[in-house]
């Protein structure tokens, strides 16, 4: 990690006060840029393997964002009965796909915006209820 130190010194008065040296490190901000990417792909990678895994749902790796916006239609349901179900069983909040135009009809957004835990969490929840659902 690239550490920046900057000094100011306050120089003697004239009543001969001896100066003083304040001495600030920072850190790179890129530094952190790239460790929160990082972060946000292992996030995305978390979400769109779990989501993959569950039997109805076709999910592809976005480059960009926070969001993942999987096909939902193999399960059976639309992209808005999908978010229901998954709100009101599972308690996973996420935003049908027909938000976005026709075209999301049959997908749901999801972000991937938290905790490892909670989107762990969260894939678990809705592979429950696909599976006590079945798909299509």
């Amino acid at each position: 990690m690239n550490i920046k130190t900057q000094t100011l010194a306050y120089l003697t008065d004239k009543t001969g006060k001896i100066y003083e040296t304040l001495v600030i490190q920072r850190k790179d901000p890129q530094a952190d840029v790239d460790a929160m990417v990082a972060e946000f792909h292992v996030r995305r990678d978390l979400v769109v393997d779990g989501l993959n895994a569950i039997p109805g749902i076709r999910c592809r790796r976005p480059q960009g964002a926070f969001y993942v916006f999987p096909n939902v239609s193999g399960t059976g349901m639309t992209g808005g009965e999908f978010a229901d179900k998954m709100l009101y069983e599972a308690g996973v909040s996420l935003l049908a796909g027909s938000a976005f135009g026709r075209v999301g009809v049959d997908h749901a957004r999801i972000s991937y915006a938290n905790s490892q835990s909670n989107l762990r969490r969260a894939v678990e929840r809705i592979a429950d209820v696909v599976a006590r659902v079945g798909v299509a």
